[in-house]
């Protein structure tokens, strides 16, 4: 590992994986830290690719000696494999990083795979507090009872494990951005934290008409769009399926959009679906299947006139339901979980069951005869401004750094 500073640091910024929404999330947590004029030194520790990325959203701004940051590249390495396995090699980059810098404070941008070392007892020689992001909360999951004995015991693994993690005395805070799990994460002991969901949903200046020309949708039509990496996780096959249930009239006022890359195992099934559909009913259906840059994203959620979120055994919320909130898009979605929570609660849309495409199309419907229906553009609005990367940034910051009353 190659470093550009040896002196001490205040606080490390760990993320030892790139790709995703990584890069973005450590840029919110710079951006802040900047703006604030803090005095104390930050290292961002990551693998090579992260730090390119986050050059490329901000150049230079992980090496700012006027800031007092810098970087530190870690080798790379997959963030796929056994718990044990990721759990130790992150353990050793870990060790490596504060034995190097004596910070005083770790944020842990994964703290997921370092759930087995904490729970474990292992300690550091240095007086070090790690805090983190734990993305995979389910701790609160009720379903957990109907399922299989193989599911239960690995929930009952999982509370074990937090158990463990809240006895290490090594451990901070530990931060979600589900708010639905974090009253189980207290109740096993850990110091949990909700914090929202960063997405910078900025207005660009195509229209709906620019978006409508560019994807040859037929006038007349309300235009339902389900975007992102399309795979069977977002619900592709049940949406597929409900629109198998229309009737020849309501086909005829839709179009659909699959605007992202679809996954290779879905692409099959994907392709064999939309070429029955467009032999078999009225719908128009267009298909994008190629990365949507994220300066367009916004203008296609503002163009659409339902934003399609059909998630199945989905845990957590998704950046589109803030993003079709900020464009005055309703959305049908999930009805599980803290999606489903969210589109209640702030009137955001329809949350139905993914998992029926009976569902799905019933949700369908109602959009046809209802615009808004489920839909209240003030009150989902209100709610996007509470999901920034200022939001984000703060409610982290400010907990590591907290004010003095």
């Amino acid at each position: 590992m190659e470093g550009s500073n040896n002196s001490a640091a205040d606080l490390v910024i760990f993320e030892p994986y790139s790709g995703g929404h990584r890069a973005e999330y450590v840029l919110h947590l710079l951006n802040a830290w900047k703006s604030a004029g803090r005095e104390e030194r930050i290292v961002l520790a990551g693998p090579g690719v992260l730090l390119r990325d986050l050059d490329a959203l901000s150049p230079g701004i992980a090496n700012d000696p006027t800031n007092r940051l810098s970087s530190f590249e870690l080798p790379e390495h997959s963030h796929h494999g056994s718990t044990l396995q990721l759990s130790i090699t992150n353990w050793q980059l870990l060790k490596q990083v504060i034995a190097r810098f004596q910070p005083i404070q770790v944020f842990a941008m994964y703290l997921d795979h370092l759930q087995l070392a904490l729970a474990l007892g292992n300690r550091f020689k240095q007086n070090v507090t790690i805090s983190g992001i734990l993305f995979r909360a389910s701790i609160h999951d009720k379903t957990i009872s109907a399922n299989s004995l193989r599911e239960k015991v690995v929930h009952g693994g999982k509370a074990v494990l937090l158990r463990g993690m809240a006895m290490n005395d090594d451990l901070g805070f530990v931060f979600s951005l589900n708010p639905l799990a974090v009253p189980s994460l207290r109740k096993l002991g850990l110091n949990a934290v909700s914090i929202p969901d960063p997405v910078d949903a900025t207005e660009t200046g195509a229209t709906k008409e620019d978006v409508r020309k560019a994807f040859d949708i037929e006038p007349e039509r309300k235009l339902f769009l389900l975007f992102g990496v399309l795979d069977r996780r977002k619900g592709i096959y049940q949406l597929l399926d409900s629109l198998k249930l229309l009737t020849p009239a309501e086909s005829k006022s839709i179009a659909v959009l699959f605007a992202g890359p679809i996954s290779d195992a879905a692409k099959p099934v994907v392709r064999e679906n939309v070429a029955f559909l467009r032999e078999n009913s009225e719908l128009q259906l267009v298909v994008h299947d190629a990365r949507i840059p994220v300066g367009d994203v916004q203008s296609i959620i503002g163009a659409a006139d339902v934003v399609l979120a059909p998630y199945v055994g989905h845990m957590g919320s998704s950046a589109v339901l803030v993003r079709a909130a900020a464009a005055g898009t309703p959305v049908l979605s999930t009805d599980s979980d803290l999606m489903g929570s969210n589109v209640k609660d702030y009137s955001l849309g329809l949350a139905v069951d993914a998992s029926r495409p009976a569902e799905i199309a019933r949700g369908v419907r109602r959009f046809l005869s209802d615009s808004s229906a489920g839909f209240v553009e003030d009150t989902a609005r209100k709610w996007a401004l509470t999901q920034t990367p200022a939001a984000f940034a703060q409610a982290i910051l400010g907990n590591l750094y907290p004010q003095p009353n």
